[in-house]
């Protein structure tokens, strides 16, 4: 499995539990 996605897979999971919390540190990553 590419690390790559089965970290963006850990931190969408991360989303889904807590949204709000979690949103800015994803958008963060991506800029």
């Amino acid at each position: 499995m590419n690390p790559v996605l089965a970290f963006t897979s850990k931190l969408d999971f991360l989303l889904l539990q807590n949204h709000s919390a979690n949103r800015d540190c994803h958008f963060l990553l991506f800029l």
